[in-house]
C-alpha cells in the first residue's frame, strides 16, 4: 500500500524554500541582537494564529488567567507576575494580546457575514459616556502633566472595560455556547473560592510583617485573593444564582451548595465594600425579580446573609479582639473610622481628591496625572495618587 503523494502547485516549492531561508536569516539576526528567546517567535505566531480562529477557547483563556493568575503563593500557588508584564519592547500585556485577537475575529466575522452582533443593549448609553470620558481624559492628560507610561496604563484599563464586554457578547452570541461558557466561569470561581476557604481555615493566609492576632488576619485579607477581582466575581455569581432561584429556573444541584460557600467566603474577605455590595445587591435583585410577591424571598435572602455572617463569625471568636470579621465590621462605626491608619488614609485621600475636583471642576486632571497632596496623608502608597478609593 503506497503512501499518498502531496503535490504542490507550480512555483510554490521555490517560494517555500525562499521563505524558509529568509525566516532562518531573520531568526539568526534576531538571536544575535536580542537573544535565544527570538527562536520562540515562530511558535508564538502559530499559537496566535490558532487562538484567532478559535475565539471561544481564547475567551476562556482570558477569563481563566484573570481568575487564576493573581494573589499570593501562600494561599494560591498560581502566581505569575510576567503574565501582566509587557511583551518585549511593546506596551502590550499578554491579556491585551488576547483581547486584540478576539477583537480581530469579531471584526473579521462582521465583515465576512455582514450580520450585526448582539450589541450592548441598555448598556450602550453608559458605555458611550465612558468612551467620551476616555477620549477627553486622554487629551487632557496628554496636554497636562501626565507621565506617558501612566497615561497609557490608565487608558488601557478603561479601554479594556469598553472592549471586553463587546467582544464577549459577540463571541458567545456567534458561537451559541453561552450556557457552557457561564458554567465554566461559575465552576472556576467556585473552585477558587473553595480553595480560598480551605486556605483561611488551615491558617495559610499570612499577616503583615510584625502583626499578630486579629490584626494579622485582617492584614492577610484571609480567604479572598487580595485583589478585588475574585470578590467581584463571587458577588456576581451569588446574585446570578439568586435570580435563577427566584425565577424558578432549573439549576444544577451543585450550585445550591456553591452559593452558601461563596457567601461565607465573601464574609471572610474582610472587604467591607463587597459586604455592602452583596447586601444591597441581594435586596435590589429580590425586589426587581419578585415584584410585590417578593416578601418571602426578601426574608429568605436576609436569612441567608445572616447565616453566612454567623458561620464566618463563629469561625473566629466571640469578641472583636479575637474575631477578625467582628473587628472589620465594627470599623464601619463612624466613631471608629479613624482608629486605623488605613481608614485615616482613605479619609485624607478623599479630602485631597475633593479639593482637586474643586480646583478643576470642568476638565479634571486627565489620565495619568497624579492628584496633589494638599493635606497630609497617614500612609504612603507608591503610585497611590493616580487613583482613589471610593468605597470603605
Amino acid at each position: 500500500m503506497s503512501a499518498p503523494r502531496v503535490r504542490l502547485r507550480s512555483g510554490v516549492g521555490p517560494l517555500l524554500l525562499v521563505a524558509g531561508v529568509l525566516l532562518g536569516v531573520l531568526l539568526w539576526a534576531g538571536m544575535a541582537v536580542v537573544g535565544p528567546a527570538v527562536a520562540l517567535l515562530p511558535m508564538a505566531l502559530v499559537i496566535c494564529w490558532w487562538l484567532f480562529w478559535h475565539p471561544l477557547p481564547t475567551l476562556g483563556l482570558l477569563f481563566a488567567t484573570t481568575v487564576l493568575i493573581e494573589g499570593q503563593s501562600e494561599v494560591w500557588p498560581v502566581t505569575l507576575d510576567r503574565w501582566y508584564g509587557t511583551i518585549g519592547p511593546t506596551p502590550l500585556h499578554p491579556p491585551d494580546l488576547l483581547v486584540l485577537l478576539l477583537l480581530g475575529w469579531v471584526v473579521h466575522e462582521r465583515v465576512r457575514t455582514t450580520r450585526p452582533g448582539p450589541g450592548l443593549g441598555p448598556f450602550a448609553p453608559p458605555m458611550a459616556l465612558l468612551a467620551v470620558a476616555l477620549a477627553f481624559g486622554l487629551v487632557t492628560g496628554y496636554l497636562g502633566a501626565s507621565d506617558r507610561i501612566d497615561l497609557i496604563g490608565s487608558a488601557r484599563v478603561l479601554a479594556l472595560l469598553l472592549v471586553v464586554p463587546l467582544v464577549t457578547a459577540e463571541v458567545l452570541g456567534r458561537t451559541a455556547r453561552t450556557r457552557a461558557a457561564v458554567g465554566f466561569a461559575v465552576a472556576l470561581v467556585a473552585g477558587r473560592a473553595a480553595i480560598a476557604l480551605a486556605g483561611v481555615l488551615t491558617g495559610r493566609a499570612p499577616g503583615a510583617p510584625g502583626s499578630s492576632g486579629v490584626t494579622a488576619a485582617v492584614s492577610a485579607e484571609a480567604s479572598t485573593f487580595y485583589e478585588p477581582t475574585m470578590n467581584f466575581l463571587m458577588v456576581v455569581t451569588v446574585l446570578g444564582i439568586t435570580v435563577a432561584l427566584v425565577r424558578r429556573l432549573s439549576l444544577p444541584r451543585w450550585l445550591l451548595l456553591v452559593a452558601p460557600m461563596l457567601l461565607v467566603t465573601i464574609a471572610l474577605s474582610y472587604r467591607r465594600s463587597f459586604w455592602i455590595a452583596t447586601i444591597l445587591g441581594l435586596v435590589l435583585v429580590l425586589l426587581v425579580a419578585t415584584g410585590r410577591r417578593g416578601r418571602p424571598w426578601l426574608v429568605l435572602g436576609g436569612a441567608a446573609v445572616v447565616l453566612a455572617l454567623y458561620v464566618a463569625i463563629s469561625a473566629g471568636g466571640s469578641t472583636d479582639a479575637t474575631n477578625p470579621v467582628l473587628y472589620r465590621a465594627e470599623s464601619l462605626n463612624p466613631s471608629k473610622l479613624t482608629t486605623t491608619t488605613g481608614d485615616r488614609y482613605r479619609l485624607d485621600e478623599q479630602r485631597n481628591v475633593l479639593a482637586e475636583l474643586r480646583a478643576h471642576p470642568l476638565t479634571g486632571l486627565g489620565l495619568g496625572v497624579p492628584w496633589t497632596v494638599r493635606f497630609a496623608l497617614s500612609e504612603y502608597h507608591e503610585g497611590g495618587q493616580l487613583y482613589t478609593h471610593v468605597t470603605p
